[in-house]
């Protein structure tokens, strides 16, 4: 699990008199050699998120070259090194094509995870390392906390993100909020982000505190968000064809649902409030406003 500190700048809110920072996490793009997934889709978005200056996570399975189970049996089968040098340029292609589509994104990167489907290069570099080194971004591996400091703040304020791409399935719009309300449980942020799924669904939580050193004490809310991140494969393509004839991809293969593609767009904002000690002095108190919008 990797811990990282990242200075963010906030910009004035379009919607609000209010100066805010927006995160857009990216991920299950799974690029490949059908143009399955929507890249001109994709382009749009990062060009929104880039207008309004915001900073993108990465949420892994950026090519769709490999799986665990196919990298498990290719790693064992006996194939010339001219095969295993096709396989890498097959995937620096894939991996170049997302590339071009995110580097206007470059040095705008909290990180960006590794996930389920990569592709490992014969040097031990994967398209996973290789599209952080490109843009700049700290690679996460599997799981990260991200703890975002506003710059200009005196008060340091700041609010933390846990991220993971994600485990498991399930068939309902809820089934990855599901997961994630366990994960609130036992590992304490402000965001809770996952992948995988491909889902485009997130909410809003509240928890209550109590600010002890107002007279009287007082009782203070404070809001988290939770959130799959959605993905950019058309799982199902009118016409799709493999070997010259009518495939659909694994997605109608498996008859999973349709999901609707695009990502989750964050805003934070900084607040403070001031309040009087018990003892009689004035004194802040710092925090964070947060939204999703899908």
């Amino acid at each position: 699990m990797e811990l990282v500190d990242s200075l963010v700048k906030t910009r004035l809110s379009t919607t609000l008199p209010l100066r805010e920072v927006l995160i857009m996490p990216i991920g299950d793009i799974h690029e490949d050699s059908t143009g399955a997934a929507d890249l001109e889709k994709l382009r749009r978005h990062v060009e929104w998120g880039m207008e309004r200056d915001a900073y993108f996570l990465g949420m892994a399975d950026y090519v769709d070259l490999a799986s665990p189970s196919n990298r498990q049996t290719l790693t064992g089968a006996k194939v010339y090194d001219s095969v295993r040098d096709a396989l890498d340029d097959q995937a620096r292609a894939a991996a170049n094509r997302v590339y071009h589509v995110l580097e206007p994104t470059k040095g705008h990167w909290l990180g960006m995870l590794s996930g389920h489907h990569y592709w490992e290069f014969q040097d031990g570099d994967t398209t996973d390392t290789w599209l952080a080194r490109k843009l700049e971004a700290p690679y996460l591996g599997d799981s990260a906390f991200i703890r975002c400091i506003f710059q200009g703040q005196k008060s340091r304020a700041h609010f933390t993100i846990f991220c993971h791409h994600g485990v498991g399935s399930g068939l309902t719009l809820a089934a990855p909020l599901n997961r994630l309300e366990r994960v609130v449980e036992y590992f304490d942020a402000d965001i809770y982000l996952i992948g995988h799924q491909h889902k485009l669904v997130g909410a809003p939580m509240d928890r209550l505190y109590v600010n002890w050193n107002t007279d009287p004490p007082q009782i203070e809310h404070k809001t988290i968000i939770v959130a799959c991140t959605g993905g950019w494969l058309r799982g199902y393509r009118e016409r799709h064809r493999r070997g010259g004839r009518a495939q659909g991809t694994y997605v109608e293969k498996k008859l999973l649902s349709p999901t609707a593609l695009g990502g989750v767009v964050i805003s934070a904002r900084p607040t403070v409030k001031h309040y009087e000690t018990s003892a009689g002095k004035r004194a802040s108190l710092y925090g964070v406003d947060l939204n999703i919008s899908l």
